[in-house]
């Protein structure tokens, strides 16, 4: 444990000055689509909080206002914020209420436990190890799974395709009432 604790330290340390650390090795596909689903982001923080101490600052920040849905007299704000590999769009509720992660749009596979289905993946790879799509996508150069084995609400993941054929971006969604 002692000496797993310096490598964490300077994993965060690294990750906080925007340094890069060894690119992941392609891993095994997932053992299914149910398990990409449900554990296939390694998320490094729920809230802005826990974003500064996990990755530091971000390169991009994006705020913008929005009417709450349940009471247009509140406005909540729709918060984006970008690091290398990686955009996490987080819902605040009014001023200085409570923070939700929406969605997260990986680019790069240190983000990701199962990296053989990740980003740079062809797609006839991705859909050999996780089966067809399970929802028609409105693009078709995206395929959309959901957990089917899991209960709660719908949370879509998002595999983006470039014209080569190969992931270029993986979008995990939150439910957010």
């Amino acid at each position: 444990m002692r000496r797993l604790l310096p490598l964490c330290a300077a994993t965060l340390l690294l990750a906080g000055c925007g340094l890069r650390g060894p690119e992941p090795i392609p891993g095994p596909p997932p053992p299914s689509a149910d398990d990409f689903v449900r554990d296939g982001l390694l998320l490094p923080g729920q809230t802005r909080a826990e974003l500064l101490v996990a990755l530091g600052e971000p390169r991009q920040r994006q705020v913008v206002p929005m009417e709450n849905r349940h009471d247009p007299a509140i406005t909540d704000t729709i918060v984006a914020w970008t690091y290398p590999g990686v955009v996490f769009h987080l819902h605040q509720v009014g001023s200085g209420g409570p923070e939700f992660l929406t969605d997260v749009e990986v680019m790069d596979n240190r983000y990701l436990r199962f990296p053989g289905a990740g980003i740079g993946v062809r797609r006839e790879e991705v859909r050999a190890a996780m089966g067809p799509p399970h929802e028609e996508a409105p693009d078709p150069s995206e395929d959309i799974y959901l957990c089917r084995s899991c209960e709660g609400p719908y949370e879509p993941v998002i595999f983006r395709y470039g014209t080569d054929g190969r992931v270029r971006s993986i979008l995990f969604s939150f439910y957010v009432d």
